[in-house]
């Protein structure tokens, strides 16, 4: 039998730039693009390498983007590229590769990159990206088959998330401030916000208020320790933990 790499990976919706926050012996930190719309953020990062100095950096690209926010994006990845800050990016969308090539950054898709079969996981692979992150809408039975029938290279990861709140939907809509110019009620208001349904169940929302666009989070909680233990066995593994309120 093959031995496979295994790693983890710890990701988070927000950031406020405090290594001390995300640091957790994780071998990637895959930490949101727009929390590095504040120019602090990078003395964190050099923070979280002095701490775990194996670590290594993700940058994640929210689901969706006006052009102005993907050339702002885009202007922060090659900046930390260039300071060799960082060593990655997540996008679900397939055209980050672009910036991936310019950066000489490796690229990553997402959940939101909708890999539903071999035929798609061959796609992203064969125009250079690193990671493959399979629907989550995929049953364990279905991530197997589609892992067993990529062709790959050893040096391809397959990145599933294990544990956490999964993004239901990203939303150009702030429904905590309706979008209002000038709102501050996510800075103003100490208070975890969320979105009620009929069956008043609640859906976490994470704002960003650099943007005014919010993530909207399920209400029940991913654990899945069975999956992480048959598809390593199987691939190059990276077990994904994503962090939402969960405290050190």
């Amino acid at each position: 039998l093959r031995n496979h790499d295994f790693e983890t990976s710890a990701y988070f919706y927000s950031w406020d730039g405090n290594a001390k926050s995300v640091v957790c012996g994780a071998n990637w930190y895959e930490l949101p693009v727009m929390s590095f719309y504040d120019e602090k953020s990078l003395g964190g990062l050099a923070d979280i390498k002095a701490i775990e100095s194996d670590a290594k950096i993700a940058i994640s690209i929210p689901p969706g983007a006006t052009p102005n926010m993907s050339q702002k994006f885009e202007n922060i990845i090659l900046k930390l590229a260039a300071d060799n800050m960082i060593d990655a990016v997540i996008s679900g969308n397939p055209g980050i590769k672009f910036t991936a090539e310019k950066s000489g950054l490796k690229a990553f898709t997402d959940i939101s990159s909708n890999i539903f079969n071999s035929q798609t996981a061959a796609y992203f692979t064969k125009n250079g990206f690193k990671t493959i992150v399979p629907s989550s809408e995929l049953s364990n039975e279905s991530v197997t088959g589609l892992i067993r029938n990529t062709t790959a290279g050893m040096d391809l990861f397959f990145e599933i998330p294990v544990y956490g709140r999964l993004r239901l939907m990203y939303s150009e809509h702030c429904p905590v401030g309706c979008n209002r110019g000038g709102c501050k009620m996510c800075h103003e208001k100490e208070t975890a916000f969320s979105l009620k349904d009929r069956r008043k169940v609640n859906f976490p929302v994470v704002c960003h208020p650099e943007e005014c666009t919010v993530d909207i989070l399920n209400s029940n909680l991913l654990c899945a320790p069975d999956e992480l233990s048959q598809i390593s066995k199987i691939c190059n593994m990276r077990a994904r933990f994503i962090f939402f309120n969960e405290n050190q």
